[in-house]
């Protein structure tokens, strides 16, 4: 921990903010796996725009059966939400969740394919329209979220896609945490002669 500062030698700062991240500590836990339902461990929390990171390690190897984790955002009150996961495969997706059917899906090609032994690292960028996802420390895809721009939780994920998940099995995580970015307001700026 340390602290942060402004400077600049002729800039003038009209307007220097710094918060912390939600919640003093990152959280970690499981995700229990269900065949009829997706596992989520919500932060509580309402945003829009943020920054949120997890560390997922896998539940089981690949030929034991197929799973993927990751990090679901915006979440509404009814359990509409979006989110960017990864899965044993080696694949990345991102999905909308609405009435309890996934559309508007994109994905593509992990980085790096997760094993039983790695650690899974997550983050994501989500401002506005756009998302930025990275996985293990490595740019993967630039998203269109705009089909659903108002606040709501941010989770961590697990049995997204339907039969992603053995009943009774686990996602440990760690590290989940969240920074909240509140980048739609614009401080007022006063003009000097």
């Amino acid at each position: 921990k340390g602290g942060v500062h402004a400077r600049g030698l002729s800039t003038q700062i009209i307007k220097f903010q710094a918060e912390g991240a939600v919640g003093t500590e990152p959280r970690s836990g499981h995700l229990v796996h269900s065949e009829e339902s997706i596992a989520l461990h919500p932060f509580n929390v309402s945003v829009t725009d943020f920054i949120a990171s997890a560390t997922f390690k896998a539940p089981y190897a690949d030929d034991v059966g197929t799973w993927d984790c990751g990090i679901a955002f915006r979440k509404q009150a009814h359990n509409d939400f979006q989110a960017f996961t990864i899965d044993s495969g080696g694949r990345w997706m991102y999905g909308i969740r609405k009435d309890g059917e996934t559309f508007h899906r994109k994905d593509g090609a992990s980085p790096s394919t997760p094993t039983t032994e790695g650690r899974n690292d997550l983050r994501m960028i989500v401002c506005g329209d756009t998302a930025l996802a990275y996985i293990n420390d490595t740019f993967v895809t630039e998203l269109d979220v705009s089909r659903g721009t108002a606040s709501g939780d941010v989770s961590v994920v697990t049995g997204f896609i339907k039969g992603h998940a053995l009943a009774g099995r686990a996602t440990p995580y760690g590290q989940f945490q969240i920074w909240p970015l509140d980048m739609r307001k614009d401080p007022s700026r006063k003009r000097r002669r």
